[in-house]
C-alpha cells in the first residue's frame, strides 16, 4: 500500500510539473551516484563502528559497510528491520541485547535531535523556529551526555561529528537532485528537506517511511515558499539513488565475504 501510494504521488507530481527527459541534467546525477551517496554509506558505516565501540565490539570497516548496507535495504520491509540487523550483529559479537538496543536507539535519537536543530535553523518561516533550534541543540547535548556515560566523551563527540557530516552530505545530495531537474537552490534551501527524513525515521512500521518522507518534504516546501511537487519529486529521486547505490555496496561487499559471513559459514 505504501509503495502504491508512493508511485501514485510520483505520477501525479511528474504530470503536474510536466517533466521531460530533455529537462534532465546528467552531471549532478553522476555526482550523487558516485560521490555523495557513497559518502553517505561510508559515514553511516562509521556511525555503526561507533555503536560497536560503545558496546565493546570491534567492527571491521568491511563488516560495518556490509551490515549498514544490509540494514538500509532491510528497512524496505514494513518493520524496523534495520535496527534488528544492526542489533543482531552486535549481539552475535558478544554485546548484551539491552545495551546494544540502547546505543542503537541513542544513535537514531541523535539523528532526530540534530534534525530538529536543523529545522529550527533553516526553516525561518516556521513559528518559533529559534526556540526549535535551541531545543534541538539541547536535546542533542542530552543524548551526547548519555552516550558519554555509557562509553566516553570521545565516542559521544564521534557520534555528533559523523551525524553532522551526514547532514551536510545529504544537504549537498539534495541540492544535486534539484539540479538534475535544472532547479537551482541554495544549500539552505536544500537543508530544509533533510528534516523530512525525520518523518520516515519516526514511523518505522511504514517501509523506510515510504511516501511519508516525500509528503512531509512537500509540506516543508510550502512552509518555505517552494514548490511542493518539486520537493516530492526530488525526495523520491533521492530515495531511488539511495536504494540503488546501497544495493550495489551490499552485493559488492557480500562478494568480498565480510567476516560476519565467513563466521556464519
Amino acid at each position: 500500500m505504501a509503495f502504491l501510494a508512493f508511485i501514485l504521488g510520483l505520477i501525479v507530481t511528474v504530470k503536474a510539473l510536466d517533466i521531460r527527459l530533455t529537462d534532465l541534467t546528467l552531471l549532478p546525477l553522476l555526482a550523487a551516484i558516485f560521490l555523495t551517496q557513497p559518502l553517505l554509506v561510508l559515514f553511516s558505516s562509521l556511525e555503526f563502528k561507533l555503536c560497536g565501540a560503545v558496546t565493546h565490539v570491534d567492527i571491521d570497516l568491511r563488516d560495518a559497510i556490509y551490515v549498514s548496507s544490509s540494514a538500509s535495504l532491510a528497512n524496505i520491509l514494513p518493520l524496523p528491520a534495520g535496527l534488528l540487523v544492526r542489533g543482531g550483529y552486535l549481539v552475535d559479537r558478544g554485546a548484551k541485547l539491552g545495551f546494544a538496543g540502547k546505543i542503537l536507539f541513542l544513535a537514531g535519537l541523535m539523528w532526530m535531535t540534530v534534525a530538529i536543530a536543523v529545522s529550527g535553523a533553516v526553516i525561518t518561516s516556521l513559528p518559533g523556529h529559534l526556540f526549535i533550534f535551541i531545543l534541538g541543540l539541547g536535546l542533542t547535548v542530552g543524548v551526547m551526555a548519555i552516550i558519554s556515560k555509557l562509553g566516553s566523551l570521545k565516542l559521544a563527540l564521534g557520534f555528533l561529528i559523523v551525524r553532522v557530516f551526514l547532514v551536510v552530505i545529504l544537504t549537498v545530495q539534495l541540492k544535486l537532485c534539484f539540479e538534475i531537474f535544472s532547479q537551482f537552490v541554495t544549500l539552505r534551501g536544500s537543508a530544509v528537506y533533510v528534516v523530512s527524513s525525520l518523518a520516515g525515521a519516526v514511523v518505522s512500521i511504514v517501509p523506510a517511511g515510504l511516501g511519508l518522507t516525500e509528503a512531509f518534504g512537500s509540506f516543508l516546501a510550502k512552509l518555505d515558499g517552494a514548490s511542493a511537487a518539486m520537493a516530492y519529486l526530488v525526495l523520491s529521486l533521492n530515495r531511488v539513488i539511495g536504494i540503488f547505490v546501497t544495493g550495489v555496496f551490499f552485493f559488492l561487499f557480500a562478494k568480498l565475504k565480510p567476516s560476519c559471513l565467513t563466521s556464519q559459514a
